[in-house]
């Protein structure tokens, strides 16, 4: 308006917007950080998170994370307000696998993954399995098949994780093979030992494959009377197998009568007439 009171008139547009972003606060993961460990194979369930100014606050999880795969992911987080501002924040996801593989063994004896087996044989074990697929390793440096006792083998399966998982056998190892005697020669070219009737009975001996003492039982023997007899050897291991065998002892008298003659020698008598 001017000095005469002319007045002259103008007009401006005036926007009223916001041009301020949605600030995202996202919620802990992890104690003390937003980051958010994860079972791999789980469903994933989110801590949440807000917008400064209560706008609905979405995510791409469905598209940017894989729970089946062990890795470090980023989630992002969006909110989008009602003058089209869009606010942004990401979580580190890590997905890892925190359980050990589980090892089965497979039986050894009948309804036992114990097993039980022949000394001084090759180790052939059952087998084990994990149950996640990792190759299972097998520790025998603590048997030894050359000595009956019981051993403790270790299994182990290791997965992409580093997550170690163990299981154990008991190993028996004994032996159940009988000592084997064999019987030295009494007559020649045969087992067969005949003796003097009416002498000290001396044995032709026997021995035992894995070196055990053999016992002779000669209880059955009578040596002051001609017959065929049989004399027992038996030899018995450390696992408590005894092993036995036989010999037929033939009892004879082999000297002939010796004759006494009565009266004078040479005999004179006189001639018939």
């Amino acid at each position: 308006t001017d000095v005469d009171g002319n007045t002259g008139t103008a007009s401006r547009t005036v926007i009223v917007e916001d041009t301020t972003v949605p600030v995202i606060t996202l919620t802990n993961g992890d104690i003390g950080t937003t980051n958010y460990t994860v079972e791999r194979g789980t469903t994933y369930v989110d801590p949440g998170a807000t917008a400064d100014t209560n706008e609905t606050v979405s995510d791409n999880r469905s598209s940017n994370l894989n729970m089946a795969v062990s890795g470090t992911y980023i989630v992002t987080y969006s909110a989008t307000d009602v003058d089209g501002n869009t606010g942004t924040a990401d979580r580190i996801v890590i997905v890892e696998d925190n359980n050990a593989p589980v090892i089965t063994l497979t039986n050894g004896d009948i309804g036992t993954t114990n097993y039980t087996v022949e000394r001084g044989t090759t180790y052939v074990d059952p087998g084990a399995t994990a149950d996640t697929g990792e190759t299972v390793t097998v520790d025998t440096s603590q048997l030894n098949m050359d000595v009956s006792d019981t051993y403790t083998v270790t299994y182990s399966a290791t997965d992409v994780d580093g997550n170690t998982g163990t299981a154990s056998r008991t190993v028996i190892v004994e032996d159940n093979n009988a000592p084997v005697i064999t019987l030295t020669d009494g007559d020649p070219g045969t087992t067969i030992y005949t003796v003097e009737r009416g002498t000290t009975y001396v044995d032709p001996g026997a021995t035992a494959d894995t070196g055990e003492t053999v016992t002779v039982d000669t209880s059955q023997l009578n040596m002051a009377v001609s017959d065929t007899y049989t004399v027992t050897y038996s030899a018995t291991d450390v696992d408590g197998n005894t092993g036995t065998a036989s010999r037929t002892v033939v009892v004879e008298d082999t000297n002939a009568p010796v004759i006494t003659l009565s009266g004078a020698n040479p005999y004179t008598v006189e001639l018939a007439s």
